[in-house]
C-alpha cells in the first residue's frame, strides 16, 4: 500500500506502474471497488486512472444485468459528470455487462439518462459457472466469455480487425487431384 496526497490507495496510479521495458498494449484497471471515492477527486486515490493525458484511457464502466446494478451506474456517471466537463477526466464509453448474454426484461428501461447512452453499445458477458466458481485460472476462458472480450477489444483498436476467417475444411467441390477446381489450382 502506498500513500499520495495523505490518503492510502490500494493500488498505485499510472505513473508508478510500467512493465519494464516492453511496451504496454492495454492496462486493465478495476477502479470499481469504490465508486465515491474514485469519482471525489481525480487527482487522488483511483481516479488517477480516468485522467485526460497519453495514453488515453478507455474507460468502461461495469455493471450487472439488474435494476439496482443500472441505479448504481448512474450515480456513479453523476458523480463523475462535473470532472467530464472540466476536461480533467475521460468519461466512460462503454457499458460492460456481467451475468447475463442480454438485458432481462424491463430492466434496460429503469436506465437514467446518462446510462441509457451506452444501452445501444453494452457488450454482454454471460454467467459462466466455472469462472464464477473458480475464477479466472490457466485453464482457457471459455468461447462465451472470450468471444466479447475480443468484440471489445477489437472495437478500441487493441486488437486487429478480423479480416478473414480461415477455415481448414476442403471445398465441397474438390474432391480429388483430378477434379476441375484441383487443375485450376496447379494451371
Amino acid at each position: 500500500m502506498t500513500e499520495t496526497a495523505a490518503e492510502p490507495m490500494i493500488f498505485p496510479s499510472p505513473a508508478y506502474w510500467h512493465p519494464g521495458g516492453r511496451s504496454i498494449d492495454v492496462t486493465v484497471v478495476d477502479i470499481g471497488h469504490d465508486p465515491w471515492r474514485l469519482a471525489s477527486n481525480p487527482a487522488l486515490g483511483p481516479g488517477r486512472w480516468l485522467r485526460v493525458g497519453s495514453p488515453s484511457p478507455i474507460p468502461a464502466l461495469v455493471v450487472r444485468p439488474t435494476v439496482p446494478g443500472l441505479a448504481h451506474a448512474e450515480q456513479v456517471l453523476a458523480r463523475l459528470a462535473p470532472w467530464v466537463r472540466a476536461g480533467e477526466v475521460t468519461p466512460p464509453t462503454q457499458l460492460l455487462v456481467v451475468g447475463a448474454d442480454r438485458w432481462p426484461k424491463g430492466v434496460a428501461g429503469t436506465a437514467g439518462r446518462r446510462t441509457s447512452v451506452l444501452l445501444p453499445d453494452a457488450v454482454f458477458f454471460p454467467h459462466d459457472r466455472e469462472v464464477a466458481t473458480h475464477g479466472i485460472t490457466a485453464d482457457v476462458t471459455p468461447t462465451s466469455l472470450r468471444s466479447p472480450a475480443e468484440h471489445l477489444l477489437r472495437s478500441w483498436h487493441v486488437l486487429p480487425q478480423r479480416t478473414r476467417r480461415w477455415s481448414l475444411r476442403r471445398p465441397r467441390n474438390a474432391r480429388g487431384r483430378d477434379s476441375h477446381v484441383s487443375r485450376l489450382d496447379t494451371d
